[in-house]
């Protein structure tokens, strides 16, 4: 086994260093997203690129949040790691991120490689990968990972070429910011290729390092991204077809083939059980150790009533009052009512307000997890002004508005939905 201990590069020291300037800032600062993308706005992103390590360059005061891929991934990784949320404004006019004092406070007395593995965990098992793209391309790179890292992580301190035609171009052909998210992270670092879009990454090449692939192939072998990754569905698992690649091209390797299995086994994909995500990284560094990471925290569960507005045009529009232990099913069986439909259809519940996107809550009588019987309307950490979208019959394809119109924390609990 090797131990062999590193010092902290600094690419690792900068992302710590620049995340906490990035929380430091909306701490300070009354942070109001846009209406539309709930993203920072432009003034916002400008000043804190300026106060960054090494401020992004090819960015101007007119460009939106995904181009400004460091503050993206910042915004991405808080949210997911529940340091900051967001809030409506009294009015529900506004939308604003409201620091979470306790996991903050949590995260500011661990100690610089602690709040790395921290950040690191965030990233890849914490956040969904499809929110965290940008530009041209809208596909997550999750499934091809594993292929990525067999090929680039197997020698220290090189400069691998990225070809045209090559299996290495293919894999990363989707990749596009996530090759500089790798990079921020201190994994590797990424050559630039010229591009035809703007908000584009292209790998020339990728340079390596002893410690990047270290922390690489442990992630690799014993942090599957397909198994640890809560984002990813269990049809994807089912039909990873990069597991299906790699178990080829490495078939003359049974010690891979056997950690691979005992990986998947030990897993099983039951989180509450999982070992700390931080274990097999422990002894890595010379000055720090990794006694602890940032703690999981579920969503505190809203017990009081929510008032909710659907609306299927200006003129047809219901408000229903639901209690947190009431279930998105329980608001599907209102507007069913209201809207005198026949409960007949599959529907969904969108909660990022985007049709057909993963974020969503499914039908108990689709194939699709997870289901909207199962969830409460109190685990969802709704706030004043969300909105989301409701789907009924997927074939019609009637679409409702819904939109939190109030919260009541001190009301009497309702017995009835209806």
């Amino acid at each position: 086994m090797n131990n062999k201990k590193y010092n902290i590069p600094e690419k690792i020291t900068d992302l710590i260093f620049d995340f906490d300037k990035f929380i430091s800032y909306i701490e300070e600062e009354k942070i109001v997203l846009t209406s539309k993308n709930h993203y920072l706005k432009r003034k916002d992103l400008h000043e804190i690129n300026k106060i960054m390590s090494e401020p992004q360059k090819d960015v101007t005061k007119n460009n939106d949040q995904p181009r400004y891929v460091r503050l993206n991934l910042f915004y991405y990784l808080g949210l997911a790691g529940n340091l900051f949320r967001k809030r409506g404004s009294e009015e529900g006019k506004q939308v604003r991120l409201i620091i979470n004092e306790n996991i903050y406070n949590e995260f500011k007395n661990l100690n610089l490689v602690e709040k790395y593995f921290s950040l690191l965990k965030i990233f890849w098992v914490d956040t969904d990968w499809k929110k965290l793209q940008t530009g041209y391309y809208n596909d997550s790179p999750i499934n091809t990972v594993s292929d990525v890292i067999n090929i680039v992580a197997n020698k220290a301190n090189s400069k691998i070429k990225v070809p045209s035609g090559s299996r290495l171009i293919q894999l990363l052909y989707n990749w596009n910011a996530f090759l500089k998210y790798f990079e921020f992270f201190g994994l590797w670092e990424v050559v630039e290729g010229e591009t035809e879009f703007k908000n584009s990454y292209k790998a020339e090449a990728i340079k390596t390092t002893d410690l990047g692939n270290k922390i690489l192939n442990i992630l690799n072998t014993e942090r599957s991204i397909m198994e640890w990754n809560k984002h990813v569905s269990e049809n994807d698992r089912k039909n990873d077809f990069t597991d299906m690649i790699l178990n080829r091209y490495l078939s003359q390797f049974d010690e891979h083939k056997n950690k691979s299995q005992d990986r998947i086994n030990k897993n099983d994909n039951n989180y509450e059980n999982r070992e700390e995500f931080f274990l097999p990284f422990v002894d890595l560094f010379f000055e720090y150790q990794v006694g602890k990471i940032l703690s999981e925290k579920d969503i505190d569960f809203f017990k009081g009533n929510v008032i909710f507005k659907v609306e299927l045009t200006k003129k047809m529009w219901i408000k229903v009052k639901l209690n947190g232990k009431h279930t998105l099913d329980d608001l599907h069986s209102i507007i069913q009512k209201a809207f005198k439909f026949d409960y007949y259809h599959l529907y969904a519940f969108f909660m990022d307000g985007k049709p057909w996107s993963d974020n969503c809550y499914n039908s108990p009588n689709d194939n699709r997890k997870p289901f909207a019987d199962n969830v409460k309307i109190g685990e969802l950490d709704l706030y004043k002004g969300k909105n989301f979208l409701y789907i009924y019959d997927f074939g019609d394809d009637w679409r409702f508005q819904v939109k939190v119109v109030d919260l009541e924390n001190n009301k009497k609990e309702l017995f009835s939905y209806y």
